[in-house]
């Protein structure tokens, strides 16, 4: 056996080496000998998978060392076996899937002249950013991704494997059967393809997409020149998520209102800011009330479009824009009162149920945390108007899914008990926890499904999201436990009773959360929400949250509140907070429990702003509030000194974040009744889009 020093000294120079000294080299020496070994070209098959069985066998200990130190070799090896022209096919494939994900293996892999199979699929497969976007490191696949056998397969299989074959075929059969594709992309793919032909001019005449059209009508591209300067500029393509081609930006923005509904939404969707907002200009400024369909695309792509965090670098290029609202105001409609944001959701949420640019299957995977369609203020909306359902969203596998899906099916008979707890779980944090915002909880009715699953849903919903203080209370007062922890730090409270305040408390005590967790579904914990009394701590002179919080958990009964508010020992302050607490116990209950409550608020809510607030969000003892009813009483309301009544403002932004389009038939008729409802229509669509003005 040779000492170490004799291996690295033998393995300066391998190519002059017999391949059995290189062999025994591989076997036994460190991780810089085998980095040696590896990086000459001359290496033979045996001693490559030698090293390759090494790194596999152990991986980390191999190690090398420079002047900056030591450090791991593995992946340093694996970098040059994967392109090494000797390496074994096994061995390549062995290293790939150790590196399934990682460009620079599955592009080496691929380019290798005698490619695998799996590399050849793998990047074929590797997606792009967009459907807009151009796959340029197709083009370097291997001479053995031409294998008219293999191309036939792909062009059975999935777009991105048709789009590899459209790129890459001879076979002049094939590309006919590829140049009538339902997918645009594929379609592009064989307008770049040298091969096409009259294929290319017949696209170029005839197709319906206009980045088709214009792949066509230039020549194929060219991709003479050094080797290594084309693989990196592939490799940075592949990194990147592929390029967005300068003729297609230019056909889809060049083809103004004559765009195809698919390739507006793609456009709206994935070009930049500035080209979104041409887009818009162009299809929806002079289009006539009805959405036509290049509108309904860019307001689809528009919609759908991922926004970035507001706190990141450079971070606002995906939200709402004063720009964008401007545009869409501008719009001509007849349809809606709104204005500013609210009439960008309307629009939205108009185009969400017209297009036919995205199948209904798939709308629930791209309704992404984000995206402004996954607002309620356009959710609601458009499940309300086409009496629409997302229940598929329970059989996709998301991590993150936005509380406006989650409360939309938590209102759908579709989805069952345990699938709507499993998806509270899964709701996407709020991106604005600083602020405390109502339009950041999740709002879940308690009415809307027994009490144990409610319970269930709220436990699970709390460790991500907010829920809203009527589910939150409903499920606070089903545990002692958590009634004497929300009691205990209720003092330290100022202001609004919120959703988040609630959260905290639950979170902050393991113990409470977990008690109807340890049960099996459909299971009550062992003491349930008890009968309510007066408890002693409540003779004193109570604010309105600590009334939300007193009625909900059983500590006031309903008639002692309605003696004290009649007697003016307690006062409404706004009556949304004692609301919430009230819909809370309502599910625990029964309505009826509430009705001397209801009969008090009817009768002062033409004098008292607050009683008003309360009467319109307690509509589920009754009925629902007729617009014509609120507008009267909004109307025939009477406060000194403000044009404006907060209280009535609030409830109204209340009822329209439940049901999106509301306000938009209350007419009130007085001065004072019609700005309290512009009022509460900015106030509910303030945080839509993430712009962080009121609009």
């Amino acid at each position: 056996m040779l000492d170490p020093a004799s291996i690295e000294r033998l393995a300066e120079f391998p190519e002059q080496n017999d391949p059995l000294l290189n062999l025994a080299l591989a076997e036994e020496g460190s991780g810089g000998v085998l980095l040696a070994l590896a990086r000459c070209e001359a290496l033979g098959a045996e001693a490559l998978d030698v090293i390759a069985s090494r790194v596999a066998s152990e991986g980390d200990s191999l190690t090398v060392s420079d002047e900056a130190g030591t450090s791991p070799a593995a992946g340093l090896l694996d970098k040059h076996l994967i392109g090494h022209p000797n390496a074994p096919r096994s061995v390549r494939d062995e290293v790939l899937g150790r590196h399934p994900h990682d460009p620079f293996f599955v592009l080496s892999a691929a380019a290798h002249p005698d490619a695998t199979a799996l590399a050849l699929e793998a990047a074929a497969s590797w997606p792009s950013a967009s459907p807009l976007h151009d796959r340029s490191w197709l083009l370097l696949l291997s001479v053995r991704a031409r294998d008219a056998g293999l191309l036939r397969s792909w062009a059975e299989r999935s777009e991105v494997l048709r789009e590899a074959a459209a790129l890459l075929a001879w076979d002049q059969d094939l590309l006919e059967r590829l140049s009538n594709d339902r997918s645009r992309r594929v379609r592009r793919a064989l307008a770049s393809n040298a091969q096409a032909g009259a294929l290319r001019e017949r696209l170029g005449r005839s197709d319906s997409a206009v980045e088709v059209r214009a792949r066509a009508s230039k020549a194929p591209p060219d991709w003479t020149g050094e080797p290594g300067a084309r693989f990196a500029a592939v490799l940075k393509a592949m990194q990147d998520g592929g390029v967005l081609a300068t003729d297609v930006r230019r056909a889809l923005l060049g083809a103004g209102a004559a765009l195809d509904e698919e390739g507006a939404f793609l456009a709206a969707r994935h070009l930049s800011k500035d080209e979104l907002c041409t887009l818009i200009s162009q299809t929806t400024l002079h289009q006539p009330d009805s959405v036509a369909p290049p509108a309904a695309g860019v307001g689809l792509g528009l919609g759908l479009r991922y926004t970035a965090s507001a706190d990141a670098p450079g971070g606002d290029d995906g939200l709402l824009t004063s720009e964008i609202v401007h545009l869409i105001t501008k719009r001509p409609s007849s349809e809606t009162r709104l204005t500013g944001k609210a009439r960008v959701a309307h629009w939205i949420s108009d185009c969400l149920g017209r297009s036919h640019a995205v199948d209904s299957t798939d709308l629930a995977s791209l309704l992404g945390p984000g995206t402004l369609a996954s607002d309620r203020m356009v959710l609601r909306r458009w499940a309300s108007a086409g009496r629409a359902s997302l229940a598929s969203v329970c059989t996709l596998d998301l991590g993150s899914i936005p509380a406006a899906v989650v409360e939309l099916c938590w209102r759908d008979p579709k989805v069952s008990d345990d699938a709507a707890v499993a998806l509270c779980a899964r709701v996407s944090p709020s991106a604005r926890l600083e602020r405390e915002l109502p339009e950041d909880e999740l709002d879940l009715s308690p009415l809307g499904r027994p009490l144990p699953v409610l319970e269930r849903a709220v436990l699970a919903a709390v460790a991500r999201a907010p829920v809203s203080p009527r589910a939150a209370l409903a499920a606070i007062a089903l545990e002692p436990r958590r009634c004497r922890y929300v009691l205990s730090a209720m003092p330290t409270w100022k202001g609004t009773l919120t959703g988040a305040r609630l959260a905290r408390v639950l979170r902050s005590h393991a113990g409470a959360l977990s008690a109807a967790q340890r049960l099996p579904a459909g299971a009550s914990p062992a003491g349930g929400a008890r009968p309510a009394s007066v408890a002693r701590w409540t003779d004193r002179r109570l604010i309105e949250a600590e009334m939300a919080v007193a009625i909900a958990i059983g500590d006031l009964t309903a008639g002692e509140l309605v003696r004290r508010l009649q007697s003016g020992a307690i006062k409404l302050q706004e009556g949304v907070m004692l609301a919430a607490g009230v819909e809370a116990r309502i599910a625990i209950d029964g309505a009826a429990t509430f009705a001397p409550l209801l009969d008090y608020a009817t009768s002062r809510r033409t004098t008292d702003d607050a009683a008003l607030a309360l009467w319109m969000l307690l509509e589920e003892l009754e009925r629902v509030r007729a617009p014509s009813l609120i507008a009267s009483a909004i109307d025939g309301l009477s406060v000194s000194g403000s044009v404006v009544a907060p209280a009535v403002c609030e409830a109204l932004a209340t009822l329209e974040r439940r049901s999106p389009g509301r306000l938009e038939n209350v007419h009130a008729q007085s001065p004072r009744g019609r700005a309290t409802v512009a009022s509460a229509i900015a106030r509910a669509y303030r945080a839509f889009g993430g712009m962080r003005d009121e609009g």
